[in-house]
């Protein structure tokens, strides 16, 4: 069972929807795999993000879950940056070989199945199968995410959208077009090095602090 060397990890953030939605997280990965590892980030400072509910803590306790204050290294204006404050904080306390990061809004209905191919990688995610706010305008767009990321990473933006004039990808959901296929966030799969989760939090910082300076 390759999940006995992986820890899971993601945020409760109190005062909040999120803390919700992480309990129902917590219980449903508990219930499907009562022994794997269980992380959870709690955003610090209290008085930005709130606290859990006491009895949030005991259920968590009662669960076997542990839980970890946080502090984003981006900026606490830029909250999801609390997901890589928790990846480095479980590498640093997990003992396992491998980290997976799960976004608060997820609920499990099956058993957790990571691909074999995602093992061999140091850093890998999930693509997306939806249009959200990072695909909302096209290419040409100047709001568009991507190219602008490209623009900062010294990189070339290549017409990677449209084959034959027609996207390259649908959601399977709306049927609208997805300019990109995209890494989705809310689930990070990483091999437990130090190095990567403090990459992820410097990388994400600079383009943060280069996003504010063009506003």
């Amino acid at each position: 069972n390759m999940l006995e060397n992986v820890s899971i990890c993601f945020i409760s953030q109190g005062n909040s929807k999120y803390e919700y939605m992480s309990i129902i997280l917590a219980l449903t990965i508990r219930y499907f795999h009562p022994d794997i590892e269980i992380i959870v980030g709690v955003p610090q400072p209290q008085h930005i993000y709130g606290d859990l509910l006491p009895e949030t803590y005991q259920l968590f306790e009662e669960k076997n879950i542990q839980t970890v204050k946080v502090y984003n290294q981006i900026s606490d204006d830029y909250k999801i940056g609390n997901k890589y404050a928790i990846l480095e904080k479980a590498c640093e306390l997990s003992t396992k070989e491998y980290v997976l990061f799960l976004d608060s809004d997820i609920i499990c209905t099956n058993p957790i199945e990571i691909p074999a191919n995602m093992y061999a990688a140091d850093f890998c995610g999930m693509p997306t199968d939806y249009e959200d706010w990072v695909n909302k305008f096209p290419p040409t767009s100047k709001h568009f995410k991507w190219y602008s990321i490209f623009q900062r990473c010294g990189l070339q933006y290549k017409n990677y959208h449209k084959k034959n004039d027609e996207p390259l990808f649908y959601s399977y959901f709306s049927k609208s077009p997805i300019w990109v296929n995209y890494l989705n966030a809310g689930f990070i799969f990483i091999r437990n090095r130090m190095d990567i989760p403090k990459c992820l939090n410097k990388f994400t910082k600079v383009l943060y602090e280069a996003h504010k300076k063009s506003d």
